[in-house]
């Protein structure tokens, strides 16, 4: 099977940034936690939490973790090659 050229590693960061984005936000939707709640449940803001969602804050895996907590929820990590079709959930 020949390889195919990888994409480009900020399209990439991007694509994990918008999975991280949208675990947080089904986690506090599952959950039934407004922002507002989610952000008492930190001690911030429900700015800051409205800021991080669209991509005006930097997610670091510190903060997905602390955020994921919140809602009852832990972190997982997959990885698989790039070349390779990503599994199904």
């Amino acid at each position: 099977m020949a390889r195919t050229r990888p994409p480009a590693l900020d399209v990439l960061a991007e694509s994990a940034i918008a999975v991280a984005q949208s675990t947080i936000e089904n986690a506090r939707i599952g959950q039934k936690l407004t922002r507002a709640a989610l952000a008492k449940r930190l001690g911030c803001s429900p700015a800051h939490i409205t800021q991080m969602l669209r991509g005006e804050h930097n997610l670091t895996v510190r903060t997905l973790a602390r955020v994921l907590g919140a809602c009852g929820y832990e972190v997982e990590f997959r990885l698989w090659p790039i070349d390779e079709r990503r599994p199904r959930r």
